[in-house]
């Protein structure tokens, strides 16, 4: 079966606040091509999904994101480093 392949759309993101983070887009875009990745759709109730991961870097990236253009492009709203808390919530469903 065939990976769909997505335009990224990083328009959103404030570009020196990822790079504060050590954050790339192609980090990002690993990320959400991963099987491992967790994943979160809260586009029916809140207009976003949500995702986060390792990167190839060893780095855990949390992102929002949005689907555009007949879900043919992902467009970025957010990035940042993942914090304990968030990580041991969502990932490993720990409180």
């Amino acid at each position: 079966m065939e990976v769909p392949q997505f335009d990224f759309d990083f328009t959103f993101l404030d570009s020196e606040a990822l790079r504060s983070e050590c954050i790339s887009t192609g980090e990002i875009i690993a990320i959400f091509y991963d099987t491992e990745t967790f994943y979160q759709n809260w586009s029916a109730s809140d207009g976003f999904s949500y995702m986060m991961g390792y990167t190839p870097e060893n780095k855990f990236v949390s992102f929002t994101f949005e689907m555009r253009n007949n879900d043919q492009t992902v467009r970025i709203t957010s990035a940042f480093l993942s914090r304990e808390t968030e990580i041991r919530f969502n990932y490993y469903g720990l409180k």
